[in-house]
């Protein structure tokens, strides 16, 4: 199933929000499907599915419910990093605040490690915010990349969605 998963998926919105996961040691970073009703839990708990990894729960206490457990070692995942992402302009995006769930915001050395062959500039905002930039520079209208699956950068057109 691992290789099925790519380590970072599609962001489908201009603001969404994710996680970060390391599952067997290898990063992975995972935008919400959509921009409305996603809570974190519910993000780690399909993701967890995704990978076939059963997982313990604790009650929450925002009211969501029974949701994963942030680490387990017997099966092998730990959530590192929780928070929202917007998409500033061409090639460039803002990573920033964190979850009430799981009491984790933007891990830098997590981001550092999914990206670590596309090399990206980031710049630390404070503790919680991140900007990364895909592009050379702000100005350049020519450099607007996607991520895919297994995050294969590719220019893509005006009229695409980067991400």
């Amino acid at each position: 199933m691992m290789g099925k998963i790519p380590k970072a998926n599609e962001l489908k919105e201009n603001e969404s929000k994710f996680i970060q996961v390391y599952v067997h040691n290898e990063p992975y970073l995972v935008f919400a499907s959509k921009k409305e009703g996603i809570y974190h839990g519910f993000m780690l708990e399909d993701f967890l599915k995704e990978f076939e990894i059963n997982f313990k729960t604790f009650k929450d206490k925002s009211g969501l419910g029974e949701i994963p457990i942030k680490e387990d070692i017997e099966e092998n995942y730990k959530l590192v990093g929780a928070g929202k992402v917007s998409r500033l302009f061409k090639g460039n995006f803002e990573f920033y605040g964190s979850s009430r769930s799981y009491h984790v915001g933007t891990n830098l050395k997590h981001l550092e490690e999914v990206f670590e062959d596309k090399k990206p500039k980031i710049e630390k905002v404070n503790n919680f915010n991140y900007f990364v930039r895909f592009n050379n520079s702000q100005e350049d209208e020519t450099s607007e990349f996607s991520i895919k699956s297994n995050l294969n950068i590719e220019k893509i057109s005006e009229d695409e969605v980067p991400f």
